[in-house]
């Protein structure tokens, strides 16, 4: 059995999209404890899709250096 890998139709990547916007970056399915997570959609690695990006931890709010305040 042969599979055939066909381009996304605008109608998925609209919906896509719509899924992205409400629940924001998703994790990678095939390296779920790695932090990397997928921005344009749910995980394709096992296909060939898009490779994952670094993700944001928790905390990374937390222990980002102050901004400095401007006006004051």
């Amino acid at each position: 059995m042969t599979v055939e890998m066909t381009a996304l139709s605008a109608q998925t990547r609209a919906a896509l999209a719509e899924i992205e916007a409400a629940v924001g970056p998703l994790p990678c399915a095939a390296r779920p404890h790695s932090g990397l997570v997928h921005r344009d959609g749910p995980c394709r690695c096992f296909v060939g899709g898009p490779r994952p990006e670094h993700g944001g931890r928790p905390l990374d709010a937390l222990l980002a250096p102050p901004t400095p305040r401007t006006g004051d």
